[in-house]
């Protein structure tokens, strides 16, 4: 595994020769955020590290020798002093207290022992295998752990291997032992006691008897069984990471095996590097930046707050301070990188309002959040209800509750700073959703027995009720409909006004305050403010047309039509609009031949398909796929739109045409929309004197079908 060196040497400072680094000297280190280091001799990314007391950080080097920083000043130490000849990629701490550095010497895999006064170098002369050794791991024995590689992993005959130093003979394990494959990258100990391995061709444990090997992507190509991290969880869980060539990181808990993946909030799915601070928090080194996961919630650091621009994090490692260190690689240089993490949570408030709400009552709640080093526009917050499951992440700072059953109910909202930490107080508001009159029972008893009138005139109004019971069960029903509909409608449409008009807003501050870099980033904030301006201008059109067509206001130009010629027009300009974008797909389309002429609305037909071609995409996953099919049958054109996406459950799909709803779950949160095109969708097809049907299933994708009539009138 990739990992950056921490070790207490202080020595060797007086018994080695050294090379200053004039050029990276520092001063101070602050006390949190971000430190950048560059000019660093080109380092090697497969470091081991072990826990020191000291602050004192090695790296090792491709060239030769190793750098230490002291935090104050960068030193290296090279060949001459001692050590091996070669690259360095790993150094490490043994039980005995020894200093190891294992890497390449003479062209072969060697390891270099100090214990204080001399250095022991060890080769194939010693035992030793394999073109260089790749990684070292000292287990809590005191044994000593070696993985070797070679230029060439696919050959068949492989003179690497795995190593294992006792403090007096080498051992070498491999394929004929149980190990998945000779190429060994990471090596990690559970809590159990059992030493884990990965390697070039699967993932291997060794119990100190028995071998048992595992492959997490089982099936696929040789390159996805490569595993190039592991790391073993305090909780006895283990993480993989599969660099570039499988999606996601992989955990095992000793039952299941687990994948996460950019669409579970991981950074990037090209994992190099995994690590776990000693608070407990998860660290992936990606190549879109560094993501921490605290068993809940994900979050990464991004180029913005990273103040930098590389390609990938390939170590990850904990000083005894606190901070985290990391190596990371543009195409020009290593960079090195220093967190020091914060680690304060944020406050959260909620407005205040009332205690009691009325049954009929929708009930608007708003909250925020408060951090010493988060700006507000990057807070992001959670909420839920009467201890549900907390709702996706997001910036929203309102909720419209409606439709809530009578009684008490708990709702509770916590912020998330920048640097992923949670409120662990959540806000909480109690309230009480009250009764009518006629749904506590008790009230009329006490009321009926006080007199004897009362108690005739119960026996009329007992009447009354039962002949008007079904008129006034309507009545209920329509108004909680209209007060559902009232509800969703403020909610729905004031939250898609507010997400462009916060980046208008937000652009229109940079370019008066002038916080660009240069012209072309002013024009970029333009393009930006110009985009956002179209997608409101299209939501309100939206809104102006779904209303002309519920007041049967809006005016359909019917006209003989060539049917097939409007759906690949209209096809291949969503295509074009589609491409270069990251939802970018191709559609595959299916048209019978020799279909009659149709009478219908030229427009509104094509605004039915690229509403149901752009909901296709924005709820599928890659691969994405989405099909066309036009056909005539029984009389009518038959147009059927399908995706594989995440489909709609069955309870859903009664509601999907409705206006202003939307599925709400973790996978469509994220996804913009304001939950009008299927219901202008059925309003068009219906003025066509038309249907539309949808077949889906969870998990496996969708299918709208329209139904035009071949009309001639």
């Amino acid at each position: 595994m990739c990992r950056l060196l921490m070790i207490v040497w202080a020595v060797l400072s007086s018994v080695l020769s050294v090379g200053a680094l004039d050029t990276l000297q520092v001063t101070q280190l602050p006390e949190s955020g971000w430190t950048l280091y560059a000019g660093v001799p080109r380092l090697f990314a497969s470091a081991e590290h072990f826990s020191a007391i000291e602050n004192d950080m090695w790296f090792g080097t491709y060239e030769d020798g190793a750098v230490r920083f002291d935090g104050r000043s960068w030193v290296r130490y090279s060949g001459s002093d001692g050590i091996i000849d070669g690259a360095v990629s790993t150094i490490l701490r043994a039980k005995d207290g020894s200093l190891w550095v294992a890497g390449r010497h003479q062209g072969k895999s060697a390891a270099a022992r100090f214990d204080g006064k001399a250095w022991r170098i060890f080769t194939e002369a010693d035992g030793l295998v394999g073109d260089a050794i790749h990684v070292g791991f000292a287990d809590d024995k005191g044994d000593l752990w070696f993985g070797t590689w070679e230029s060439d992993p696919w050959e068949k005959h492989q003179s690497s291997g795995l190593m294992r130093f006792d403090g007096e003979t080498w051992r070498v394990y491999t394929t004929e032992d149980g190990l998945a494959h000779n190429q060994v990258y990471s090596i990690a100990q559970t809590t159990d006691g059992a030493l884990w391995f990965a390697t070039f061709g699967g993932l291997s444990r060794f119990d100190g008897k028995v071998w048992t090997s595992y492959n997490p992507a089982e099936g696929q190509s040789k390159l996805d069984q490569q595993i190039c991290t592991v790391e073993a969880a305090q909780d006895g869980s283990l993480w993989m990471g599969f660099g570039r060539h499988t999606k996601g990181v992989v955990r095992y808990d000793g039952h299941a095996w687990n994948r996460y993946t950019s669409a579970d909030g991981l950074g990037h799915d090209a994992v190099h590097s995994i690590f776990q601070s000693r608070d407990g928090i998860v660290w992936f080194g990606t190549d879109a930046g560094l993501t921490r996961f605290d068993g809940e919630v994900w979050h990464t650091y991004d180029w913005e707050q990273i103040q930098t621009t590389f390609d990938v994090i390939h170590c990850i490692v904990e000083a005894a301070d606190g901070a985290l260190w990391m190596e990371a690689a543009t195409r020009h240089e290593d960079l090195v990188l220093r967190l020091m993490p914060d680690r304060q949570a944020p406050e959260t408030a909620l407005e205040s309002g009332a205690e009691q709400v009325s049954w009929r009552e929708n009930f608007l709640l708003t909250w925020s959040g408060k951090d010493n080093n988060t700006p507000q526009d990057r807070m992001r917050y959670q909420w839920r209800l009467d201890s549900g499951m907390w709702i996706p992440l997001s910036k929203r700072t309102d909720q419209m509750l409606s439709s809530l059953s009578l009684g008490r109910h708990r709702f509770e909202v916590r912020a998330v700073d920048q640097d992923g930490n949670v409120d662990p107080t959540p806000a909480v508001r109690l309230f009480i959703v009250d009764a009518p009159l006629w749904q506590v029972p008790w009230v009329f008893g006490q009321t009926i027995w006080q007199a004897p009138f009362i108690r005739w005139s119960a026996i009329l109004f007992l009447g009354l009720v039962v002949g008007g019971g079904c008129w006034g069960g309507w009545r209920v029903r329509q108004e909680r409909q209209l007060s559902r509909l009232k509800t969703e409608f403020v909610s729905n449409v004031s939250h898609e006004l507010k997400t462009p008009l916060t980046s208008i807003r937000m652009f229109v501050e940079t370019l008066r305050l002038k916080r660009y870099r240069d012209e072309s980033e002013a024009e970029e904030c333009l393009k930006i403010m110009q985009q956002e301006i179209e997608r409101l201008t299209r939501m309100v059109d939206r809104v102006l047309d779904l209303s002309r067509m519920e007041r049967g206001k809006k005016q359909f130009e019917f006209a003989e039509w060539d049917l097939t010629a409007v759906i690949q027009e209209t096809t291949e300009v969503f295509e074009r609009q589609m491409r270069g974008e990251e939802e970018a797909c191709e559609v595959h389309t299916e048209i019978a031949p020799d279909l009659p002429l149709l009478m219908f609305d030229r427009d509104t037909i094509a605004e039915v398909l690229q509403n149901l071609l752009h909901n296709a995409v924005k709820y599928s996953q890659p691969p994405r796929q989405v099909w066309v099919r036009l056909k005539q049958e029984n009389g009518s054109a038959k147009l059927e739109v399908g995706d594989n996406g995440i489909g709609i459950s069955k309870r859903d799909q009664k509601r999907i045409f409705d206006r202003f709803y939307r599925v709400d779950d973790t996978l469509t949160s994220e996804v913009q929309g304001s939950g009008l095109g299927l219901a202008m969708v059925k309003y068009i097809v219906e003025a066509h004197d038309g249907n539309v049907t949808l077949e889906s299933q969870v998990g496996k994708g969708s299918q709208f079908t329209v139904h035009l009539p071949v009309r001639r009138d």
